[in-house]
């Protein structure tokens, strides 16, 4: 994920701030920062590269992930699965499948039982391991010191719904094709 990559940390909520949304809080409150990130922001929302609620205030469910007994069905764009082993309990996430490749999966491969500062994700792990659960990435618990943009939260079955999980995402302006890092880097909020 480019956060890790701009950073070279894992300590989102170090660099970024916790926020303080929730899931009635207003958007278009870092409408005003463009590109810019919010730098150790302790209310409304959190923005990275110009998008704001990057993590926090909602979680989201994603789209092509089964998980049976802590192994992760990912469907592919092409159609093909491909699966992936997680951690089996919860806590604070030390390391992800994206350190081993080839993809960059945000699954928790290892945990700890307290968060390290700046050695972890700043992120929790929660999965209760049962059959046909359903992922919700971010976190609605960021304000709690324990989401981030690597927060995982396996615990809910297909048939679950929560006013804390929606779409919490939006984009306005035109969209660039970047050719390399450096003209990424100089693109400017339309």
């Amino acid at each position: 994920m480019l956060f890790y990559a701009k950073y070279r940390n894992r300590h989102s909520q170090a660099v970024l701030g916790i926020g303080g949304a929730e899931y009635n809080t207003k958007t278009g409150g870092t409408d005003a920062l463009g590109n810019r990130d919010t730098e150790k922001a302790s209310s409304g929302w959190v923005n990275f590269r110009g998008i704001e609620g990057v993590f926090g205030g909602l979680s989201e469910y994603v789209k092509g992930v089964i998980i049976n007994n802590n192994v992760w069905s990912i469907t592919n764009l092409d159609n093909s699965v491909r699966t992936v082993k997680a951690y089996s309990s919860r806590g604070y996430i030390s390391h992800i499948q994206a350190e081993k490749g080839p993809f960059f999966d945000v699954i928790p491969t290892s945990i700890q039982s307290q968060d390290q500062l700046g050695e972890n994700y700043c992120a929790y792990y929660y999965t209760m391991g049962a059959e046909e659960i359903i992922l919700s990435r971010s976190g609605a618990h960021a304000v709690e010191g324990n989401g981030s943009i690597a927060h995982t939260f396996a615990n809910d079955g297909t048939t679950s719904a929560s006013y804390e999980v929606g779409s919490r995402l939006a984009f306005r302006g035109e969209l660039t094709e970047s050719k390399d890092v450096n003209s990424f880097k100089e693109i400017i909020a339309v």
